[in-house]
């Protein structure tokens, strides 16, 4: 039997011809609809790792550094025969605030310039300490007329911060720069 003048083998190959096309076209649009599933995932992962950075940061960002007095001053620099001797230098003097519920530790605090970082094993919550660092140099020489021009003290000084939260993350901070996370081995909190 014809139809058209087609014979029924014709009509038949058109038709597996067709399913052929029909199947190659419903491949390739699952491959699209996966390709699009799997960066609707991505992004979604991405956001919740964004999410959880940022929720992660939120208590180090509430270690802060305030800056008090920069006064000249003479700082010890070593030791002769004749007794210690003395060079000029600059006192910084600040408060270091934990303004997080939760305590820090091993908290670590330096100025560039200064002769050493000032230390706490822990800073608890809500709480704030005084700080003093004493700097020799060409960083103390800027340091006052920094503070000295723009009347605002420990202006542009930017402070390192190195401390562990509750849950043993490292972090540092340079000056107001977000905190991060550091991937050194992470220290526990004390028993």
């Amino acid at each position: 039997m014809t139809v058209l003048g087609l014979s029924a083998d014709w009509w038949e190959a058109l038709g597996g011809m067709l399913g052929g096309i029909g199947s190659v076209a419903a491949f390739f649009t699952g491959l699209v609809l996966i390709s699009r599933e799997s960066k609707a995932r991505r992004s979604a992962e991405e956001i919740r790792q964004s999410v959880r950075r940022d929720e992660e940061a939120r208590q180090a960002r509430l270690i802060r550094v305030r800056f008090g007095e920069v006064c000249p001053t003479r700082v010890p620099c070593g030791m002769s025969e004749l007794g210690t001797t003395w060079t000029d230098g600059v006192e910084v003097t600040g408060e270091l605030f934990n303004f997080s519920e939760a305590p820090v530790f091993d908290v670590t605090a330096g100025i560039d310039g200064a002769r050493q970082p000032v230390q706490r094993a822990m800073l608890g919550p809500t709480q704030s300490v005084a700080v003093r660092w004493e700097l020799i140099g060409v960083e103390a020489e800027a340091l006052l007329a920094a503070s000295v021009q723009s009347g605002a003290p420990g202006a542009r000084t930017p402070v390192r911060l190195e401390f562990c939260d509750t849950y043993g993350r490292a972090w540092q901070r340079r000056g107001e720069i977000l905190s991060r996370r550091t991937v050194i081995q992470p220290a526990l909190p004390p028993e």
